[in-house]
Parts: C-alpha cells; structure tokens; sequence
C-alpha cells in the first residue's frame, strides 16, 4: 500500500530543504573570489531566502509551524514557548 504524503509533510520538507539550500549558498557567497560569481551566488541565495519566507508564512497560517513569542524586558531577551 502506497502511503500518501499530507499537505503539511511536503511543505515542511520543502521548507527543509530551502534552509538547507540556503545555508549552502551562504558559505558558497562567502567563499567567492570573482564579484561576478559572487553577485549571481547572492541572487540564488536571496531566492532560497524568499521561498522559504513564502512557505513559513503559509505553514504559520495553517498552524503547521508554531514560532516560540519573544519578550523584551530591558537588555534581556527571553523565548517564551507557545501556548
């Protein structure tokens, strides 16, 4: 019997994979010699960036990706898990 992705499995491991993507362009941009290169590795890399904001917010909207809140107090910064 064949097991049928959800919604929910595909996008994630989309998600997945742009981040893993994106981490890859990030040390090939750092590494770069020729500006040329450099600029087009960027381009990718900001696309990886954007798709993977698209798919966040999609996921976020569905309620298939919770973010932990974030309170400021003074100079401290604290991670409040989500309810």
């Amino acid at each position: 019997m064949v097991k049928m992705l959800k919604d929910q499995d595909m996008i994630t491991d989309i998600l997945s994979f742009e981040k893993f993507l994106s981490t890859m362009y990030h040390t090939a941009v750092m590494e770069a010699y020729s500006d040329q290169v450099r600029n087009t590795l960027m381009q990718a890399h900001n696309d990886k960036l954007n798709n993977a904001r698209k798919l966040f917010t999609t996921m976020s909207q569905k309620g298939w990706y919770q973010v932990p809140l974030v309170q400021q107090t003074g100079n401290e910064i604290r991670v409040r898990p989500t309810m």
